[in-house]
This record gives C-alpha cells, structure tokens and sequence, in this order.
C-alpha cells in the first residue's frame, strides 16, 4: 500500500547533486506518528523549518509503503535529495539511506519471500545540459537499506564539438516487474533501453534483473545503457 502526499516545494539551483549511502538516524527515539505530524506542520506552514525525525528541507511529497514485513518504509522526495527511511513496528527510526530526488515508486516482490523490493525513479545529477535519472532497486529490512541494482531511466547532455556544432546525446529506459508463475519460476524485473549519442548512432537493448540464491543475476541481450557522457575533442 502507498500514501502519497504533497505539499510544497522549495525551489533551488544547483549544478549537479552527489547520493550518499546508508546511515544511522540522528535522532533516537524518532517515530512515525511524529513523523506524520511533521508533515502536516511543514504544509501548514509554508515550508518553515519543523522539528522532524527526518529532514524536510525542500520537501515536494512522500510515500508510505507496506512491503509485507514487520515494519513500515517511508520514501521522501526533496529538491535534487531524496531518503528511504525505515520505521520498526512500534513506530521507532530505525534506518535511513540518502538517494536522489524520487519521481515515482513502485514494489516488486523479487525473490518471492513475501516481501516486496522498493523501485525508485529517481534523478541523479541535474545540470545545464545535464539531467540524469535511475531507476534503483532496494531491499528493505528492519535495520538496513540495500541497494540491489540500477540503471539509467533517463538523460540527455549538451556536447559541442571542435568546429562548434551543438548536440544531445541521450538514453531512455523502461521497467517492468513480471511475477513468477506458468513457466517462470521466478519473478524478474524486464529492462528495455534506447541510446542515441546524437550523431546518428542509436542502441536498443533488453536485460532481465533477477534474484538467484540471494545474488542479483541480469542477462542482457545488449550491455546496459550508460547515462550520457561528455565526448572528448
């Protein structure tokens, strides 16, 4: 089950953004109730500063996910940041990771365990002439935030060439979670990808994402697509 809320956002300029990984909550004894009601004084009141077990700084909306464990997950998008925090079933933070500012969530059961894994669209750098943005794939537990996997989502990149000319080099890709039955004995994430370096040169490829005996295993027709990249003169 996800809550998506709104409220407003503080707007900011920045030249590119940096995703931290996992961390211990700074305040202890944080709960969700308190959370909950932090969310509500930062709507009414215009987006001050509020005293929050998680930071609300640039705050544009959450999610509050049931992934079928023992605890609640709740995914926060804020300009250019984004956090997928933990919460025990007595409401208690447990856990936090930092990642990029999320666009959209969704859960896909990977490995058939009765939990679901968190799916991110979430971006990653943002420039002029530079957006880049991931779908990340995330285990969730009581004490811990794994990233599993990713790939790019979508970007694009100004280049300008030795005589001057201008262009966009950019990638695209799609997700699908397909769950195990029939002859699929385990549930699979399908991956489709499309780059275009801008010069006349286009790639499409395909790739499964899966889970096998608890490692992430991807089979790919063609290597997965990079974010788009400066070119060297």
């Amino acid at each position: 089950m996800t809550h998506l809320r709104a409220a407003c956002s503080a707007v900011a300029t920045a030249l590119a953004i940096s995703v931290c990984g996992a961390q211990n909550p700074s305040a202890k004894g944080s709960s969700l109730d308190q959370f909950r009601a932090a969310i509500e004084e930062f709507r009414q009141s215009a987006g001050k500063t509020v005293d929050s077990p998680l930071e609300l700084a640039g705050y544009s909306f959450d999610w509050e996910l049931r992934t079928g464990g023992d605890f609640t997950v709740v995914v926060i998008s804020r300009n250019l940041k984004g956090q997928v925090a933990i919460f025990a079933s007595d409401g208690g933070l447990t856990t936090s990771r930092d990642i990029g500012e999320v666009q959209s969530v969704q859960l896909c059961d990977l490995d058939d365990d009765g939990v679901s894994e968190i799916i991110t669209d979430e971006v990653r750098e943002v420039g002029t002439g530079l957006l880049t943005r991931y779908f990340g794939v995330y285990r969730a537990s009581k004490t811990a935030v794994d990233k599993l996997w990713d790939s790019v989502s979508f970007g694009y990149l100004y280049h300008e060439d030795a005589k001057g000319k201008s262009y966009f080099s950019s990638a695209v890709g799609y997700l699908r979670c397909d769950p195990s039955g029939g002859d699929r004995p385990r549930p699979r994430l399908i991956y489709a990808s499309a780059t275009d370096d801008g010069r006349g040169k286009k790639q499409r490829g395909e790739s499964s994402v899966e889970i096998e005996n608890g490692k992430v295993v991807v089979r790919a027709q063609l290597a997965r697509p990079s974010a788009p990249r400066a070119s060297t003169r």
